[in-house]
């Protein structure tokens, strides 16, 4: 399962200093609501159990102490606004916001599994739910309007769910989807093996949300992906715009030339989504950014 998350880079990046990986800094919730931290990357400050949560901060580069011991098990299945999402031991769909000390139940187990083909029960707390995202900050002034949209289990139609819904409303005009990320009000979906760039609006008087785009890739001209590579495919908001990131990856080999599990990155292409013009400008240079994108393994 891919994840993706855009930070700004100090003008030196320079190495984290150890003594504060093991310090562990307490974090004012201040700092992070007004942005004096710089982004953060959350990670473990103990290798035993309850897991003790750190946040790294990428512009003063200390790890800060979060004060938040994870007694259960939880998998994490996105972060949007400082809220992370995530499954907890009974798989049930929740929000956490560790800075404010607040959580939001969102679904049970059950519902989720009903929304698309669930035969797929190897692994289930992998499979369940392949990536979430909020529409909006549940602490902010639009509270009442957020969203929690899916991709439930493995590339399927996307479904989301309001504060006071009774139910997850399914929609999308794909069989399936690779990716989705929010941007100024927008929910960004990557469709059809890439194929296509939907753009989605949700309005407070409906449920279900309204297709304000449709981008058709054409896969040799736009992407000119070589048949030898497998793509993983990224929607990351950076600097007032959206990129669309292309990974490119082949299969791991042993000595015997046998496939492993896993697999090794060849290259990166990155794109802007020009919304203007509706189509894909390639980017030479992220400048003083860094995109991280990461695989999780089971």
């Amino acid at each position: 399962m891919e994840r993706a998350i855009q930070v700004t880079v100090p003008s030196v990046f320079g190495k984290p200093n150890p003594s504060s990986f093991m310090k562990g800094e307490s974090l004012n919730p201040s700092m992070f609501r007004e942005g004096r931290s710089g982004p953060l990357l959350l990670a473990p400050l103990t290798d035993g159990k309850p897991i003790q949560l750190g946040a790294f901060s990428v512009r003063d580069k200390t790890m800060y102490d979060l004060k938040w011991d994870l007694h259960e098990e939880l998998h994490f299945v996105g972060s949007s606004h400082g809220w992370i999402i995530a499954l907890d031991k009974s798989l049930d769909l929740l929000l956490y916001n560790f800075f404010s000390r607040e959580s939001i139940y969102i679904s049970e187990k059950s519902e989720i599994q009903g929304l698309a083909d669930s035969r797929n029960t190897m692994n289930l707390k992998v499979n369940l739910i392949y990536k979430a995202v909020l529409t909006a900050n549940p602490s902010g002034t639009s509270n009442e309007t957020y969203r929690v949209v899916i991709i439930p289990h493995w590339c399927s139609k996307l479904a989301s769910r309001g504060k006071s819904d009774a139910i997850w409303t399914v929609f999308g005009d794909a069989d399936y989807y690779m990716d989705i990320s929010c941007y100024d009000g927008i929910l960004y979906a990557v469709a059809d093996n890439g194929y296509t760039i939907e753009g989605w609006e949700f309005s407070k008087n409906s449920h279900y949300p309204s297709r304000k785009m449709s981008i058709k890739l054409n896969w040799d001209t736009d992407l000119s992906l070589s048949a030898d590579y497998g793509p993983k495919l990224y929607l990351v908001p950076s600097k007032e715009e959206i990129l669309y990131i292309e990974r490119c990856i082949d299969e791991l080999l042993n000595e015997e030339g046998e496939i492993n599990w896993g697999y090794k990155t060849i290259k990166f292409r990155v794109f802007r989504l020009d919304r203007a013009e509706e189509k894909l400008v390639r980017v030479k240079s992220l400048k003083d950014q860094v995109i991280f994108l990461g695989g999780e393994t089971i």
